[in-house]
C-alpha cells in the first residue's frame, strides 16, 4: 500500500514543478523557454497546464523570465521578497493583487500548504550596482534592477502539505547556520539544495547531511550539464552519494531526469 505524498518535476536552473495531493501545482523560480536546454528536448513552456502558486528564491533573470507568461495564463499566487515586488510588478506586468511579499520568518498559512520563508545568502557576486544593472541584458533588456535585487536579497523556504509532508527548498551560499538551526527544528522529509559545481561532491553531502531529511534533490546543477565545471552531473551524483554513505546519513540522494515526473510517497509492505 502507497500513500501519496506529491508529484515533481525538474526544468531548469532552480525551476520545478509539484502537483499537490489535491491536484494543486507550485513552479518554483519559472525560467523556462530557453533554447537547448541541458541538451535534452526542448521543453514549451506551454507544457505546464496548470499554475496555482509561484515561489520566488530571487529576482536574477534565470529565475523570472516565464513569470509574466504564467501569470497571465494562470492569475497564481506568487511569493516573492518584499524589496522586489514593485520592480517585478513592473517588469512581468502581473496583476497586482497575485503579488504576495514575503520577508524573513513570514509564514503564510494557506489552503493547500503553510509557507515560511527564511532569509538565505546568494553566491557572492563580482561587481557593483553597476554592473549588476547590465547581467545578461542582451538576453534579458529592461532586467537590470531585478538582477540587482536578486543579487541581494535571496530567500530559501519550508513547504508543510496538508498531509504533512515538509520539503525544504534550500539555494545559495552556505556561510549562514541559521538556515540548518531552522532545519532542526521544521524537520524536512525532502530537501532540495542548490548544488554548485565550484564545490566538490563530498562538501555537497556534507551540506545535505545536516538536514537529515529522507530525500534530497538538487536545484541549479544546470551548469554541471553544460560542462562549465569540468564534470557530468551523474559524477557529481556518484560523489555526493558516496559522501552520504561516508557520512553514515541515510538521506537518499536523487539526480532528476529533466521534466520526467516523479512521485513521493509513502509505503508499507
Amino acid at each position: 500500500m502507497e500513500i501519496n505524498g506529491f508529484k515533481f518535476r525538474y526544468i531548469n536552473s532552480q525551476c520545478y514543478e509539484f502537483i499537490l495531493p489535491n491536484g494543486k501545482h507550485i513552479v518554483t523560480d519559472p525560467y523556462i523557454s530557453v533554447e537547448n536546454l541541458h541538451g535534452f528536448r526542448k521543453f514549451s513552456v506551454d507544457e505546464i497546464e496548470q499554475c496555482d502558486y509561484i515561489l520566488l528564491t530571487h529576482t536574477h533573470f534565470d529565475h523570472t523570465t516565464d513569470i509574466g507568461y504564467l501569470s497571465k495564463k494562470f492569475n497564481p499566487k506568487l511569493f516573492v521578497g518584499d524589496n522586489a515586488c514593485v520592480e517585478l510588478a513592473k517588469y512581468s506586468k502581473a496583476e497586482l493583487g497575485m503579488f504576495y511579499p514575503i520577508s524573513n520568518m513570514q509564514t503564510y498559512e494557506l489552503a493547500d500548504f503553510k509557507l515560511t520563508a527564511v532569509r538565505g545568502k546568494h553566491f557572492p557576486m563580482k561587481g557593483d550596482y553597476e554592473m549588476g544593472l547590465h547581467i545578461a541584458e542582451d538576453l534579458v533588456p529592461n532586467h537590470g534592477e531585478l538582477n540587482v535585487i536578486g543579487s541581494i536579497d535571496t530567500y530559501d523556504f519550508c513547504i508543510t502539505l496538508n498531509n504533512n509532508v515538509r520539503i525544504m527548498f534550500v539555494s545559495g551560499f552556505d556561510d549562514l547556520d541559521n538556515i540548518n538551526t531552522i532545519a532542526r527544528e521544521f524537520r524536512p522529509n525532502v530537501v532540495i539544495r542548490h548544488t554548485a559545481g565550484c564545490w566538490t561532491g563530498y562538501h555537497c553531502a556534507e551540506l545535505i547531511s545536516k538536514f537529515n531529511a529522507q530525500l534530497a534533490l538538487p536545484n541549479h546543477h544546470d551548469n554541471l550539464y553544460n560542462g562549465k565545471w569540468g564534470k557530468t552531473m551523474d559524477d557529481f551524483t556518484k560523489e555526493i552519494q558516496d559522501g552520504l554513505r561516508d557520512l553514515n546519513c541515510d538521506t537518499q540522494f536523487l539526480n532528476p531526469e529533466p521534466y520526467q515526473w516523479y512521485t513521493v510517497s509513502l509505503g508499507i509492505s
